[in-house]
């Protein structure tokens, strides 16, 4: 099954990883009450007892510094998303590079950024055709950091590449020093951002290409390589594979899981009323209301749709010559409503 825009799990890790930068700063779990705890006492050894002595739990002494309370960042480290196949990362204290396959993907991506930034109307200091700088901006986090970015691309011999860095960065309106962690973590959180829309201009542009291909095309019911009663739909894998859950669900067979790898897909049929059904110039499907399973095959310039029940038992050929004219007619009104 070779579906060229395999998005969904990637939609999935960028909407997740999104989320989690979006953490406050300061916000602790159960609170900063451990901050009242009171000092702790000499142990006194009680009379008659035996004394002892242990090392394992002393508290090392000295001037120790560092951040306590509200002020530590507890925010978890932030990683590079590898939502483009054959893309390497390389962070160091200038920011965060990514290296492309190809060169046309640093333009893709050059054009998700410029998307980004005019969605949330950001100025730009200086801009140039393969750089460019932004005024102050931020990612609408609770901790209201202000941050300055540059963004630059380059096509060499070795590669192509594109390079998120941190300019500055503003906590509560005023500037703060910028460390290497939060130079690391802010070029990250851009660049993800720019290939979670980069990801999502690809989904669209292949529900495009799998409606075009999906127009007039033909659905019955056939045999596959096994000669087993199957619905043919006359259509590439991959465009199928875009188009019929979207399809099935306008039928009454909610989709409730999709595994692209092994080509099925989980629905509860729960059936339209008659006046659907006259609306769509077909019988109704003599499906059951319960949960049913789809396999999808591909068949090289067809795929093939088999549906079997909970329990993996297949549904009759004439269960299949009843979804068979309501799929087509389904992919009919859809493709004149679009």
């Amino acid at each position: 099954m070779n579906f060229k825009y395999k998005l969904i799990f990637a939609a999935v890790m960028a909407a997740s990883l999104s989320a989690c930068s979006n953490t406050a700063l300061n916000e602790a779990n159960n609170g900063f009450d451990y901050l009242n705890t009171p000092a702790l006492d000499t142990w006194h050894v009680p009379a008659g007892a035996a004394t002892f002595s242990s090392n394992e739990y002393t508290i090392p002494q000295g001037n120790i510094t560092g951040n306590i309370g509200s002020k530590v960042n507890i925010l978890p480290p932030q990683q590079v998303l590898p939502l483009i196949q054959g893309m390497q990362s390389i962070t160091d204290n200038q920011g965060a590079t990514l290296k492309l396959p190809q060169a046309d993907q640093v333009a893709q991506l050059w054009a998700a950024a410029e998307q980004i930034f005019t969605a949330k109307k950001v100025a730009f200091t200086r801009q140039a055709d393969n750089s460019l700088q932004t005024d102050w901006m931020d990612w609408g986090t609770k901790d209201k950091t202000g941050i300055r970015y540059r963004l630059s691309q380059s096509i060499t011999p070795e590669g192509a590449y594109l390079t998120a860095s941190v300019l500055g960065l503003k906590n509560d309106g005023k500037v703060t020093p910028l460390s290497i962690v939060n130079q690391d973590r802010y070029s990250i959180i851009l660049l993800n951002h720019v290939m979670a829309q980069y990801q999502a201009n690809e989904q669209k542009l292949a529900a495009a290409q799998a409606a075009k291909l999906m127009t007039n095309i033909q659905i019955y019911v056939g045999q596959d390589r096994s000669g087993l009663p199957v619905i043919i739909a006359q259509a590439p894998y991959d465009a199928v594979w875009v188009r019929l859950p979207g399809l099935l669900n306008q039928l009454g067979m909610k989709v409730t899981a999709l595994n692209q790898s092994q080509g099925s897909i989980t629905v509860k049929y729960d059936a339209p009323k008659s006046a659907f059904w006259t609306s769509l110039g077909v019988s109704p499907m003599t499906l059951k209301n319960q949960e049913y399973q789809l396999l999808v095959g591909d068949l090289g310039n067809r795929a093939s749709i088999n549906i079997t029940t909970k329990a993996g038992q297949p549904v009759a050929k004439s269960v299949l010559e009843s979804v068979s004219p309501a799929l087509s007619a389904i992919l009919t009104r859809d493709n004149t409503t679009k």
